[in-house]
């Protein structure tokens, strides 16, 4: 289990959960970019709930791992969609081809559409 801190709060997912989060979380900042997201998370009191989380380039999550005696909230289909959400940033990006600036030159024959 780990406890996650993110803007002064706190609450405890499962590791799976965790790791996939912070995953997500360095792959949105390596491309500037945020997102946000839902997890199954435990409060103190001990009652589950759906954590909204904001996350981008400043965010500072916190995650460390905590013995606790409270079940781990499992959510397969949240650690699926982090990760898949996490290999999509790291996409090829398309880059623009550099066109000749001087005159009014034809576009080259590949890139003609027709």
């Amino acid at each position: 289990m780990f406890r996650v801190t993110y803007a002064g709060a706190s609450f405890l997912t499962a590791d799976d959960i965790a790791e996939s989060l912070l995953r997500y979380a360095r792959a949105l900042a390596l491309r500037d970019r945020a997102d946000t997201v839902h997890v199954p998370g435990v409060l103190e009191d001990g009652s589950s709930t759906v954590v909204e989380l904001l996350i981008g380039p400043a965010s500072q999550i916190i995650s460390v791992q905590v013995a606790d005696d409270v079940p781990q909230p499992v959510d397969a289909e949240t650690v699926s969609d982090l990760e898949r959400r996490t290999r999509s940033l790291g996409l090829p990006m398309a880059v623009p081809i550099p066109l000749p600036v001087h005159g009014t030159e034809e576009l080259p024959a590949y890139l003609e559409y027709g």
